[in-house]
């Protein structure tokens, strides 16, 4: 099974990573960093920011042309500013609310398990 990881590099995606390709799952990682090192031609990398618009835009490219790989999404990366309130509040709603919605738009596919979690904390409106 191929399996969309965001967050690789993350508390969570750093631990998820090595047991997804342990247990002989493809893996496609979406991040802003692509230094993540190939493991037996099971790793492959697909840049995108969730939090630049332009960016995201270009998901839909790459869901074109990928999602038919996807069998399940694990959707690790969030923003979390310091002070949610004064700090970036903006920036954390459109990367982890309105990237959240771009990629379930252009990878999700009807009836498929996804999993969106977070490590850090949960912000409140």
């Amino acid at each position: 099974m191929t399996v969309l990881l965001t967050g690789a590099r993350g508390f969570l995606g750093q631990r998820v990573l090595p047991l997804l390709l342990a247990s002989g799952e493809e893996v496609i990682t979406l991040g802003r960093h692509d230094d993540l090192d190939p493991a037996a031609g099971r790793l492959r990398h697909v840049y995108c920011d969730l939090g630049n618009e332009g960016s995201t835009a270009s998901l839909y490219l790459a869901g074109a042309t990928l999602a038919s790989e996807v069998d399940w999404i694990c959707h690790l990366a969030a923003f979390v500013p310091i002070n949610a309130f004064a700090d970036r509040a903006r920036g954390a709603y459109e990367v982890n609310v309105l990237g959240t919605i771009a990629l379930l738009h252009a990878f999700a596919r009807p009836g498929q398990a996804n999993v969106v979690a977070s490590s850090i904390e949960v912000l409140y409106p």
